[in-house]
């Protein structure tokens, strides 16, 4: 490996703890081209976006996001990533190897545009009280920043705009894509569920002691109020990664780079998935599970996870005809499908998904 790819990637682990701990290098605040470490492939932009907590108050917080272009494209369609609880944007643009983790390099490379977003509260987005952020304050959230995709008011965006949004979700951020797309019908053309089904399996209460870890308590989220928790040190491995197929480095800077969760997102995630929400949602879905997911597969209680077509058969009464249902399980991957060795295996299944219903 040459010097140069080293250094870059060393950069943007570098950029990405900065950001994981609410530091805004001088860097973020203009336009990046080909930001990522795929510079051939993508011209990306930073920007940070005013954004209201609720209808009718100021816009006096900032939601952090990085918008990549494939080199030279337009496309018509924008992907926009939410991760989950106790992460960053990070999650989807990993800067370990980016060429096998970096679901936006690989969506990129493919010809698709991406935003990927930190979700209010965690790295470099605004922070405000935690008591004020739930699920359905990061949906309203969320709700703006596909208003400004779609005007082409997005900062330091050149004014691109997107005919069409397609919204991919990580276990709690899949809940944010179910409050979107259900209640704002306009914004969302299609959407990705990732880490998160209908059935719950036994594991998903080892959650509760993981994720009960007050975030003050570490150094990097000192200033953060009691209402703010994260993964205990050392846990994420067991409760996220089928271990048999992860990398030791990937699961280290995953923890470097963790980010944050409040408590009311932790109390209104879940109901999503049993007041009928998601049969209100009249768009395209795929669905995607690690097949050993230890918080909704397996079990007496889970989902059956052990097949693509038993995933699929176990979700479809929870969608309605026209969201023409598709699943996948991700053979020998935990809860974290994007930072399994071969996550490729899932980017490819939504590259082609995405080719066949908003083709780049």
């Amino acid at each position: 490996m040459s010097a140069g790819p080293s250094r870059s990637r060393l950069g943007r682990l570098a950029i990405a703890i900065a950001l994981t701990i609410g530091m805004a290098p001088a860097c973020l605040a203009v336009p990046a081209a080909a930001a990522t470490a795929g510079q051939e492939v993508a011209d990306c932009s930073r920007s940070f976006t005013p954004v209201r907590l609720a209808a009718g108050q100021a816009a006096d917080h900032l939601v952090y996001g990085e918008l990549c272009l494939p080199k030279g494209r337009r496309p018509h369609a924008v992907q926009v990533t939410v991760h989950g609880g106790a992460y960053t944007h990070v999650y989807w643009d990993f800067p370990y190897q980016p060429e096998n983790y970096s679901y936006v390099e690989h969506m990129t490379r493919a010809g698709f545009a991406t935003f990927t977003i930190d979700r209010i509260g965690n790295g470099a987005s605004s922070r405000p009280l935690g008591a004020l952020v739930d699920v359905a304050t990061n949906g309203f959230v969320v709700h703006q920043l596909v208003d400004a995709l779609r005007r082409g008011t997005l900062r330091n965006s050149g004014g691109v705009s997107f005919a069409k949004v397609v919204l991919a979700g990580h276990s709690l951020g899949s809940s944010v894509v179910f409050d979107v797309a259900s209640k704002y019908p306009g914004d969302a053309d299609g959407v990705i569920i990732t880490g998160m089904a209908h059935r719950f399996a036994a594991g998903i209460a080892s959650v509760v002691p993981a994720l009960s870890w007050p975030a003050f308590l570490e150094p990097r989220f000192h200033t953060l109020d009691p209402s703010y928790l994260t993964t205990r040190p050392g846990t994420r491995g067991e409760l996220f990664y089928d271990l048999s197929n992860a990398d030791p480095e990937v699961i280290a800077i995953d923890e470097a780079t963790k980010g944050t969760t409040t408590l009311p997102e932790a109390a209104t995630f879940l109901p999503y998935l049993i007041d009928g929400t998601t049969s209100r949602i009249h768009l395209p879905v795929l669905v995607v599970l690690g097949q050993h997911d230890r918080l909704f597969c397996g079990g007496v209680t889970g989902t059956d996870c052990s097949s693509s077509e038993a995933l699929l058969e176990q979700e479809r009464p929870f969608y309605p005809p026209d969201a023409e249902l598709e699943a996948f399980a991700l053979p020998n991957a935990g809860h974290d499908i994007n930072l399994q060795r071969n996550s490729a295996a899932w980017f490819n299944v939504a590259e082609q998904w995405l080719a066949r219903h908003f083709s780049a």
